[in-house]
């Protein structure tokens, strides 16, 4: 029942490691693996070519109820959300946890964003939005894989997915002012911004391509 948590120790004692990008390296190079061990092939996930959208509306991604805190958590970040909605005139989305319990948050509801159902997919939960919210969760690459702008919500739970202080933010205000600085970008440079986050993490597009080479070369 713990695939993933066995998958990653037997990394260690492998010969080699296959990460996608190099996000990835970075973390197994911080664990003493050594260079020449890790190998940077490509996600094998899709990925879409970013573009501009302007959209009035952005998408909320709530925490998993197993995470500590996570209802405090998400309930901070649709209030966040509900804020930046008044001060920009949008609209918004919000993708609870497939496990969570919608009941918990209609108080806090008020007719100010809309419930999605929980089982849509990621990238047809994203639509139209211009850019996304989250916290702790590994949806911040789907999110750049779909071709969209995220902004991950730092808080006491730290989860260090992101690198980069345009994607993060810690309070109302910081928020806000990173969402300006995104929507004072040129397009062309809002573009590129995400394909290079999109490379740094899911590596290179030709990753069927880099796998079977290495495989090949293994067993010739």
């Amino acid at each position: 029942k713990d695939y993933i948590n066995q998958a990653m120790i037997l990394n260690f004692s492998s010969d080699y490691i296959i990460v996608p990008g190099e996000f990835s390296k970075k973390q197994f190079l911080k664990g003493n693996i050594p260079q020449t061990s890790i190998l940077t092939l490509g996600s094998l996930r899709k990925r879409k070519m970013p573009e501009v959208k302007n959209s009035n509306k952005f998408t909320v991604f709530c925490d998993g109820p197993t995470l500590p805190d996570a209802f405090e958590t998400n309930i901070t970040l649709i209030k966040y959300a509900i804020n930046l909605s008044e001060r920009l005139g949008i609209d918004f989305d919000i993708k609870l946890h497939p496990f969570d319990n919608l009941k918990k948050y209609l108080s806090i509801y008020k007719g100010k964003g809309h419930f999605i159902e929980p089982n849509m997919d990621i990238g047809d939960a994203l639509g139209h939005s211009a850019f996304a919210l989250l916290h702790a969760s590994g949806v911040y690459i789907d999110i750049l894989a779909a071709g969209v702008k995220a902004f991950c919500y730092e808080n006491e739970f730290h989860f260090p997915i992101v690198d980069i202080p345009l994607d993060s933010f810690r309070n109302d205000k910081d928020l806000k002012e990173k969402v300006a600085q995104w929507f004072s970008m040129e397009n062309k440079e809002k573009v590129n911004y995400i394909i290079e986050r999109q490379k740094y993490y899911l590596g290179a597009e030709n990753a069927v391509e880099l796998n079977r080479d290495f495989v090949q070369a293994l067993v010739r």
